[in-house]
């Protein structure tokens, strides 16, 4: 067995690989000076469905576009978000993205340009309140925070320490143990913050 001093220890294990994410304080500072950015400012059709958000650059690019995407749907305000906040929050988001093909920050940032794109729809403000499409929103950027690049099957090959938190054999879910992790009680203290 991988971990054959029980689930305690598993638990144990997995808090002590914390990983302690630095901001760069100019990475910080060019998010919270001068206006927030116009989502056209990126691209004139970014809000259409047509349009390909990895076109718009990179990383950081994409941490800019997400905090304007939180201005236009009118949340900064609407929650009182504070900007210092908020832009501390995206930038962890972003370094709790893996580099990885697939499951990436690249990925988070598309699928959070699409949930954007619903929540501009009719549809989407005649079913959804406002604090369920921030919700929303914040998932869609969070959706694959610290994902490995491997699929289910592959963890069930391996027998990897996911499987066991995940499935019978250890009978602890991820989402528990994830939020019980350092990078989720960031998560937690910026939500209470915002």
């Amino acid at each position: 067995m991988l971990f054959p001093a029980g689930r305690n220890n598993l638990h144990s294990f997995l808090l002590k690989q914390r990983c302690h994410f630095q901001i760069a304080p100019e990475d910080l500072l060019r998010l919270t000076v001068g206006d927030i950015p116009a989502t056209t400012s990126y691209d004139q059709d970014f809000d259409h469905f047509d349009f390909p958000p990895r076109s718009i650059g990179t990383g950081d690019t994409y941490v800019e576009a997400a905090l304007s995407i939180f201005e236009d749907l009118g949340f900064i305000q609407r929650f009182r978000l504070q900007r210092h906040t908020l832009a501390r929050f995206l930038l962890m988001v972003q370094k709790g993205y893996r580099d990885v093909p697939y499951h990436n920050w690249s990925h988070a940032f598309a699928v959070a340009h699409f949930a954007y794109l619903l929540l501009k729809t009719d549809t989407a403000r005649g079913a959804l309140n406002e604090l369920e499409s921030l919700a929303l929103y914040v998932a869609s950027l969070c959706h694959d925070i610290d994902h490995r690049g491997t699929t289910n099957a592959f963890q069930v090959q391996s027998v990897s320490f996911v499987l066991i938190l995940s499935s019978r054999y250890g009978h602890i879910s991820i989402f528990r143990i994830g939020f019980s992790s350092p990078k989720s009680v960031f998560f937690s203290s910026q939500v209470h913050k915002m």
